[in-house]
């Protein structure tokens, strides 16, 4: 089976998979946002080559106490206040750099903390914005970031969360199959030589078309072709900026728990720095709008 037809067939059963999860209940959503920024981080952590793995463990399972207090928050389980989520984060980094203090065997504490933290920035925050997103009638508008605002989510609608990862793929799509058979001009030949403008301008095209589709029969309470917009641009930048990790790193793949796409930083690259800006995006939306 060539890498081709491996890409393919893992793209189908992967959106088949989350698309039957999320439509089913907003449990889908928790299931993949946990499962994403949990292995994702690890993923991290692991190509960087951290050798203080008793720091990398503990960052991880602050990283899953910091998603329990979000889904309570959720959930209405017990009544935690939102400060305390922050409160976990802001505790990791001191905690990090004590342990750090007592580990003999890094050669360079300043470069493996400054990774541990990097990485959660990278590759799990947003995949707690990307969770609220799920809820957009109330996670967005009041999501606890501003003065006086309130925690509570909303209803759960599957379209933004679904609809944001379709636009993501199709924009990785249409730029690997555009480049794939039209390309000729390096895009950005110093950081990744196979891609070129002939691919970026079919992701762009591929993108606003779906976001077309979505505008007539999937309305939400943004506006898609903006959301497209964005998506076209950073996350396309995303996947340069990940080809530059990779690169420093001297490494063909993140991962290969994906078969034909590679690691979950490979396929979920232009997420990670596209999500953060939707959910401004958002914000600001429920903000004018309410």
């Amino acid at each position: 089976m060539n890498n081709l037809t491996k890409r393919l067939l893992t793209g189908v059963i992967g959106a088949s998979a989350i698309l039957a999860v999320m439509l089913l209940s907003p449990w889908g959503l928790v299931f993949f946002s946990v499962l994403i920024s949990m292995l994702a981080t690890d993923e991290f952590y692991r190509v960087t080559g951290i050798r203080n793995k008793f720091a990398a463990y503990t960052s991880l399972f602050f990283m899953l106490i910091f998603w329990l207090v979000e889904i309570n928050a959720w959930q209405h389980w017990v009544e935690i206040p939102f400060s305390a989520g922050l409160g976990l984060t802001a505790f990791l980094f001191p905690l990090i750099a004590i342990i750090s203090l007592y580990y003999k065997n890094d050669p360079d504490p300043v470069k493996s903390v400054a990774l541990l933290v990097v990485g959660g920035i990278y590759t799990f925050i947003p995949f707690i914005f990307y969770f609220r997103m799920g809820f957009a009638d109330g996670a967005s508008a009041q999501a606890g970031f501003f003065p006086g605002a309130g925690h509570e989510y909303g209803e759960y609608g599957y379209r933004i969360p679904l609809g944001i990862l379709f636009l993501t793929w199709m924009t990785d799509t249409a730029a690997y199959f555009g480049g794939r058979f039209m390309g000729k001009h390096k895009l950005f030949e110093r950081i990744s030589p196979k891609k070129t403008w002939e691919g970026s301008i079919t992701g762009v095209v591929g993108v606003f078309g779906l976001a077309t589709v979505f505008h007539i029969y999937w309305p939400v309470g943004w506006n898609w072709f903006i959301v497209a917009g964005i998506l076209a641009v950073v996350s396309q930048l995303g996947d340069l900026v990940e080809s530059m990790f990779k690169r420093s790193l001297d490494i063909k793949d993140s991962g290969s728990i994906l078969p034909g796409h590679g690691g979950l930083l490979d396929r979920f690259d232009g997420l990670f720095l596209a999500i953060p800006i939707l959910y401004i995006y958002q914000l600001l939306e429920n903000y004018f709008a309410g």
